[in-house]
């Protein structure tokens, strides 16, 4: 049995960040174990967070002094940002698959955690390749076991969302290119 992830009695971020990061990323089903997402509500932004402001420290440590702080800024929107994207897509998926079968908050929770925990990685260069189906692994596994999702319908519910984001920024890139 592990211990708990983010006890009140532990003081400091560190102190509850690390056993998650650990969990994560040794026992991933057990981290997500039945009945763990709603107590861990609160800490799922928490815990992003702190992923994406290590990631983005790294990411700005390792390019050039030009264009630094720009480049940091855009780094930590994104990732924030992409995780939220990605749980409001795999959610309005999951509702009109399925009905309303869990809260956005439960939902954003697994995805916040599968991303934070990539996170960590995500800015070695060429890590993308290992990362992304890391994350859509931890997002499909905190769905089934945390959230008691049948499999077909989570992996239908990441199959739609990859669609759709791909489709998206196919259809953002004209724009973006136009404007640069």
């Amino acid at each position: 049995m592990a211990p708990a992830i983010f006890s009140r009695a532990e003081t400091g971020s560190r102190q509850r960040y690390l056993p998650a990061l650990m969990a994560l990323l040794c026992r991933p089903k057990e981290f997500f174990r039945p009945g763990r997402l709603a107590a861990e509500q609160p800490q799922a932004l928490r815990f992003l967070v702190l992923s994406a402001l290590f990631s983005t420290l790294a990411t700005a440590l390792g390019t050039g002094t030009a264009g630094r702080l720009p480049a940091a800024a855009i780094h930590m929107i994104n990732a924030l940002g992409m995780t939220a994207i990605g749980a409001g897509l795999g959610h309005m998926v999951m509702v009109m698959a399925a009905g309303r079968r869990v809260t956005f908050s439960r939902f954003f929770s697994v995805y916040a955690f599968a991303a934070g925990t990539t996170l960590v990685f995500s800015w070695v260069p060429f890590s993308f390749w290992f990362t992304e189906p890391w994350k859509w692994w931890l997002i499909w596994t905190g769905l089934v076991i945390g959230l008691g999702l049948p499999r077909r319908l989570a992996l239908a519910i990441i199959a739609m969302t990859v669609c759709i984001l791909t489709l998206l920024f196919q259809s953002l890139l004209p724009l973006l290119a136009a404007s640069g």
